[in-house]
């Protein structure tokens, strides 16, 4: 595949389905099989996710955003606002795959883009354009 051509679009997609389905059944096994607790697969999920970030912007794969204050970084109660907020959301998630089916499960995760779309809508006034409806 080409890179920047629709198949390699259409590998990239399918891979990510792949990994991410894969990460989904492996998590499901270590809960019913080692009754691992959902905050150690969260802790181990999020450093993983920091060795790949920083992998990737060694590698230059992306450029880390820059704040409008100039001076290059985000205030630190914002950074750590947010990262509490993505750990509990990986956590809570976590939580969910250990109580209900792989089915149940990934059904919740579908259902997650489409009800925050709703709530921004009717709580922020964002609308979407039509290319983003038609991507959802």
């Amino acid at each position: 595949c080409k890179h920047g051509s629709p198949a390699h679009g259409f590998f990239l997609l399918g891979f990510n389905f792949l990994i991410t389905n894969y990460i989904v059944y492996v998590n499901k096994m270590l809960f019913t099989t080692t009754k691992c607790p959902p905050f150690s697969l969260t802790c181990i999920h999020l450093l993983v996710n920091i060795v790949f970030v920083k992998a990737a912007k060694r590698a230059r794969v992306f450029e880390p955003a820059k704040s409008n204050d100039n001076k290059g970084s985000f205030p630190l109660g914002k950074c750590i606002c947010v990262g509490m907020l993505q750990a509990s959301g990986v956590l809570l998630s976590q939580m969910s795959l250990m109580r209900n089916s792989v089915g149940a499960y990934q059904l919740a995760k579908l259902l997650q883009v489409p009800i925050v779309a709703t709530i921004e809508y009717f709580w922020l006034s964002k609308t979407l354009s039509l290319n983003r409806i038609t991507l959802l």
